[in-house]
């Protein structure tokens, strides 16, 4: 985040704290409590903020987790990846996907 605010850009923060702390993120920069899979929520904030690319950093990724409850790593890795998706391709052709994996609100501990 603070390298794409160098670069000059303005990102914009959703996550759903389920993992992730709103410390994280500093004040400034816009934050949304809403889940990846939420097509209302999504719809509004690209539109608000005239997102162009999505960064994707909500994959979990906890092994022994996904092992014993691969159902919640299903749906969240894979169907809401998916909705996320879809809101990109819904608000506009120019915007770009990527699911990466980099620092997130959840890993600043």
């Amino acid at each position: 985040m603070l390298a794409l605010r160098d670069a000059g850009y303005t990102p914009v923060v959703i996550d759903n704290l389920s993992t992730g702390f709103r410390w994280a993120t500093p004040d400034d920069t816009p934050f949304y409590e809403a889940d990846i899979a939420d097509d209302a929520a999504l719809d509004r904030i690209i539109d608000a903020h005239g997102i162009g690319a999505i960064m994707h950093f909500a994959g979990s990724i906890i092994v022994p987790e996904s092992v014993s409850d691969p159902l919640k790593y299903y749906f969240n890795n894979t169907v809401k990846s998916r909705a996320l998706l879809e809101a990109a391709v819904r608000r506009g052709s120019g915007t770009s996907f990527s699911r990466r994996r980099l620092p997130s609100t959840a890993s600043r501990r």
